[in-house]
């Protein structure tokens, strides 16, 4: 959702799907130095021990970067996972 908030609460200007599926959750945030909004969160597998009285089975997504574009918010890779892709050497 993006929109503005004031003393009594959160007006919705618009709402949307920003992951589709049930295995993004408890997503977390946090700004950086340079102004962007960096968001992290746990993702399901979907072999889940857990729902058989197993361990739990999970792992942190990589960092999305948030923004509003036309009032709409947009998700994508941080853009250090692209500076991190064309760093990598190649497997042998």
């Amino acid at each position: 959702m993006t929109g503005t908030t004031s003393g009594i609460g959160f007006e919705v200007r618009e709402a949307g799907v920003v992951d589709v599926g049930d295995r993004f959750y408890a997503p977390q945030s946090y700004w950086t130095a340079d102004g962007r909004r960096i968001q992290f969160g746990w993702i399901r597998t979907h072999y889940a021990p857990a729902a058989l009285s197993g361990p739990a089975v999970r792992f942190m997504s990589l960092p999305r970067e948030l923004s509003v574009h036309q009032g709409r918010l947009h998700c994508e890779s941080a853009t250090e996972l692209t500076r991190l892709r064309r760093a990598a050497t190649p497997c042998r």
